[in-house]
């Protein structure tokens, strides 16, 4: 008897090709995005009292939400001049 007359199933699907799980994987960053983008949106709504901030003896009032996003830009825009200007590492020769 040889393998084709056996009665058995044969699996004839195609393995998922590279661009199949990339797909994937972008829905669930999609997905992720907008998940991340409700709570945004919740915490701003839930922060809206007004905060006074003195910078060099100008008073600003602001709400609290726009003041954690401002310093969130603000430590984000540090973090990549640190990344990029990388002043403590040296080339290698």
């Amino acid at each position: 008897m040889s393998e084709e007359d056996t009665d058995l199933p044969v699996d004839t699907t195609p393995a998922p090709t590279p661009k199949e799980k990339a797909s994937l994987l972008a829905k669930l960053r999609i997905g992720a995005l907008i998940v991340a983008a409700g709570l945004v949106l919740f915490v701003v709504a839930r922060n809206w009292d007004p905060v006074t901030i003195e910078l060099f003896r100008i008073k600003i009032d602001l709400p609290k939400s726009l003041l954690v996003i401002l310093t969130f830009i603000a430590g984000a825009a540090c973090g990549v001049l640190l990344a990029y200007l990388r002043p403590w590492r040296t080339k290698k020769d």
